[in-house]
């Protein structure tokens, strides 16, 4: 085969997930030749194909003889962040963004290692930039937005979060994230309708959580709430907070045995949740039963 012929191979090996079989296509061609952009996929490969290691080692061959190639520094940031050297894949992606100041990708890579840092601040500003040069990038005002509405700037939260549900209305995440702002904004319809639509998706399991919370404390239908909680139980049964939260609706509602199924089951999940019990003043009738007194008797 000729060498655009093995080219084309490895790039269809690649895309059909062969990543082994792609390498494979791609050393025989550079038997007979190389080109800059196709060692530079090479590398990328060797990226999807869980090799961190031999990408960098390649990049950095290339990058020595074409040092001025933004997007090499942009894939050694991720092939480093791949290993968790992530003041390495920094590095990288601000060389990246140096070179071109326009590189949006390169700041959102930034963002989220801030994000994992715990710099919110500096993650905002960095997601700012990335949507001065690609103000679509769904994810980008998904996570201002979020930034936002953690430190209660809601009209913000609410103005990106909008922007990327108006980007991809199917995506995940921006619904679950509208019916929060709105929640704290107090509009309790507006967040319901989202937090719906979320769980329409089959999206984020939280929806589940918030949604049954907002009919128990603000609408104070329990039979609703507890609906929302079984609900997200028959979709994630290990979870927890929601098995809590459904104890505490059945002890609303004076139904003590199935409030201590619910909390028994919570509890052996997650025995932190004792000490949250132990306060929660909901529970304060289930602990004057005798129900309370089996399961003391259960959990110790």
């Amino acid at each position: 085969m000729r060498y655009h012929e093995l080219i084309e191979s490895a790039r269809e090996a690649r895309r059909k997930g062969n990543f082994r079989e792609a390498i494979e296509y791609y050393r025989e061609a550079f038997s007979k030749k190389v080109l800059v952009q196709d060692l530079v996929d090479y590398a990328l490969v060797h990226l999807d194909n869980n090799q961190p290691q031999q990408a960098i080692e390649i990049l950095e061959d290339v990058s020595e003889v074409f040092p001025e190639i933004p997007e090499l520094h942009f894939y050694l940031g991720m092939a480093h962040e791949q290993i968790g050297q992530k003041e390495e894949a920094a590095r990288n992606y601000l060389e990246a963004v140096h070179q071109d100041p326009s590189f949006s990708d390169a700041y959102f890579c930034l963002a989220l290692l801030a994000d994992d840092a715990d710099d919110e601040e500096l993650a905002a500003e960095y997601y700012k930039k990335t949507l001065l040069y690609d103000p679509d990038h769904y994810w980008a005002n998904l996570n201002l937005g979020s930034h936002y509405e953690r430190t209660d700037r809601l009209e913000l939260a609410l103005a990106y979060t909008r922007k990327a549900h108006e980007i991809n209305p199917d995506e995940k995440m921006a619904a679950y994230n509208l019916g929060v702002v709105y929640g704290k904004m107090g509009k309790f319809e507006e967040a319901e309708k989202y937090y719906l639509e979320e769980i329409r998706k089959g999206g984020y399991a939280l929806a589940y959580l918030n949604l049954a919370l907002l009919y128990k404390d603000c609408f104070h239908d329990y039979e609703k709430a507890k609906y929302i909680y079984l609900e997200g139980i028959s979709k994630d049964k290990d979870n927890a907070t929601l098995w809590y939260n459904l104890a505490c609706v059945y002890a609303l509602l004076n139904d003590f045995e199935n409030c201590y199924s619910c909390l028994l089951y919570a509890l052996v999940r997650d025995p932190k949740l004792k000490e949250f019990m132990l306060l929660d003043e909901e529970l304060r009738t289930f602990m004057e039963s005798p129900y309370y007194e089996k399961l003391k008797k259960e959990i110790g």
